[in-house]
């Protein structure tokens, strides 16, 4: 991650590389893929990163710089997402930084409970986001969300197919 993609959740790597570029004079990298100028960092982390992506996005999302520049109400389906992960870190962060955003703030949610209970609460978090449609007010391609506030699923379950599951240890 850079200092742009921190704050900047909703905007591509593409984006923050342009940025840097215009700002600071810092070259673009070479090593920016296809997907890096299509989609935001939130679903390229939250959907396929690694176990520490995961968490610094889902840290990311409930930190009110990151709230503040990229907006929250696009967020929730990302956070349901996570509350599933099989890194209970992971799923700790989510529910906290669910809680962050107005309407969930009261959430309650054991990270540690059976996979069918935290799978069953993500489900109940995406339902309460869906129903709660006409209160939206971001979409985008980027975001993986429609003018009609649906999910774009069929590239969601791509990402996550190809989501990097390998065990990792992270020390501070």
């Amino acid at each position: 991650p850079n200092a742009c993609s921190q704050c900047h959740l909703d905007k591509t790597f593409d984006w923050a590389a342009d940025e840097l570029l215009g700002k600071f004079g810092i070259p673009r990298p070479d090593n920016l893929r296809e997907l890096h100028g299509r989609y935001a960092v939130a679903p390229l982390w939250a959907l396929g990163g690694d176990a520490g992506q995961r968490a610094l996005v889902a840290w990311s999302m409930g930190w009110k710089p990151a709230q503040e520049a990229s907006g929250t109400e696009w967020m929730v389906p990302y956070l349901a997402q996570l509350l599933t992960d099989s890194y209970d870190a992971v799923r700790l962060i989510a529910h906290r930084s669910l809680c962050t955003i107005p309407s969930y703030e009261s959430f309650s949610f054991d990270f540690l409970a059976p996979a069918i209970t935290r799978q069953q609460r993500a489900k109940e978090v995406l339902a309460k986001w869906t129903s709660q449609q006409g209160e939206r007010k971001r979409t985008g391609r980027e975001l993986l969300i429609e003018p009609d506030g649906s999910l774009r699923m069929k590239i969601w379950a791509q990402m996550y197919k190809a989501r990097d599951n390998r065990p990792i240890s992270l020390e501070e």
